[in-house]
């Protein structure tokens, strides 16, 4: 059968029109997410601790990070204007806040030098001071426009292992202002806020080492 020019020209605008409606019919893939981490990258910083020896320093056991539910997912949250907490669409932590910041919380006090040891939660070791916290604020604070503020913030409890007791017990928080509201930006001043809650820790546990030395 021979097809006429305007015959042919119609056939392959009908067959082009219909390849694109069914291509816009078609699923697209949802982009793989982009997956960020909290690692402590500083050194050693050793507290000084003049004439005094390995044995002589108590040893830290950590307990597992606690938090509200929000905090026990590797969504990255941030809270807008209106007070809503929300999380980025196409980013996440590689872990769970509670889970990362627990295994940051190690490596720091490790290279503070404070303790003779720190113990992750699923040792079998009993240690002599245990470390508890509650986790109330791991999020990008969204105020007006491009501003906005990464916060955390960490209820803590020094136990003494022997007898059961709280020695001692601290909220620290720190803010970092972020430079854009991205989910990029998000992560970078979290990371900068958790070290500085961290340096707080480190100030704080020193001076609480030194006291149960003296006093045992």
């Amino acid at each position: 059968m021979n097809l006429t020019v305007s015959k042919k020209i119609h056939l392959i605008t009908c067959v082009a029109l219909m390849t694109f409606v069914v291509s816009g019919c078609m699923p697209h893939p949802v982009p793989a997410p982009i997956v960020y981490t909290l690692e402590y990258k500083g050194a050693s910083s050793e507290v000084p601790a003049a004439g005094r020896s390995q044995n002589e320093k108590p040893v830290l056991k950590l307990m597992p990070v606690r938090a509200a539910a929000p905090f026990t997912s590797p969504n990255i949250l941030y809270r807008d204007r209106n007070f809503g907490l929300n999380h980025y669409a196409h980013s996440r932590w590689s872990d769970a806040p509670v889970t990362m910041l627990e295994g940051y919380l190690l490596t720091f006090l490790e290279h503070q030098g404070m303790f003779s040891s720190v113990l992750p939660p699923s040792s079998a070791a009993a240690g002599d001071l245990v470390l508890e916290s509650m986790l109330q604020d791991f999020s990008l604070h969204i105020k007006s426009g491009k501003n906005a503020d990464a916060e955390i913030k960490v209820i803590f409890y020094l136990v003494n292992a022997r007898s059961g007791r709280l020695v001692a017990c601290k909220e620290i928080a720190a803010t970092v202002s972020a430079e854009e509201t991205d989910a990029e930006h998000a992560v970078s001043a979290l990371n900068s806020a958790v070290l500085k809650a961290a340096e707080e820790l480190g100030t704080w546990l020193a001076a609480e080492a030194d006291k149960f030395r003296l006093n045992s």
